[in-house]
């Protein structure tokens, strides 16, 4: 019985030893599994983490592209009705100077081509203060700070143009 037992336990023993062994390589494989989806998972939460803030920035420009094409929406009423104005107050004060330079205006046709060109240089007046107001009402939204004297953050140009008070315009 005492050779048969330690013949047995041997054998068992090797058989615990073979499982050690197999179970220390497993244990090795997936370590090695472990650490190889962790690369993969730490780089695809990466990926996510970039195009998160891709999207963002893609929310940002859209939302900012959007905010300046209301703006020059915005903008284009008034500056479109000045243009308008000035164009035919030109038209007005030529019209004006040809009649006196030809000796051939009257003086009610005078006074009331005067009349018209005061009122175009009234609405040219409103219009140019509507469109000013319009680019300090967007600085403000935007945060922004105007630097008068600033050219390189400049993307456009308003004139502002302020009358005098001594009736010409």
């Amino acid at each position: 019985i005492g050779n048969h037992t330690m013949a047995g336990m041997r054998e068992e023993h090797g058989k615990a030893l073979k499982l050690g062994r197999e179970l220390a390589a497993f244990n090795v494989q997936l370590e090695a599994k472990v650490a190889e989806r962790t690369v993969e998972l730490s780089s695809a939460l990466e990926r996510v983490r970039q195009m998160q803030d891709d999207l963002l920035q893609a929310e940002k420009m859209a939302s900012l592209g959007s905010m300046v094409a209301g703006i020059a929406h915005e903008l284009n009423t008034p500056l479109g009705n000045a243009i308008t104005v000035s164009s035919s107050l030109t038209e007005c004060c030529a019209g004006l100077n040809t009649a006196v330079s030809q000796g051939a205006v009257k003086k009610s046709d005078l006074i009331g081509g005067l009349a018209r060109a005061h009122e175009m240089s009234l609405l040219i007046d409103r219009s140019i203060h509507r469109a000013a107001n319009l680019v300090d009402d967007a600085r403000r939204a935007g945060g922004k700070r105007h630097r008068e004297n600033s050219s390189r953050h400049r993307q456009g140009a308003v004139v502002y143009v302020q009358s005098r008070g001594d009736g010409i315009r």
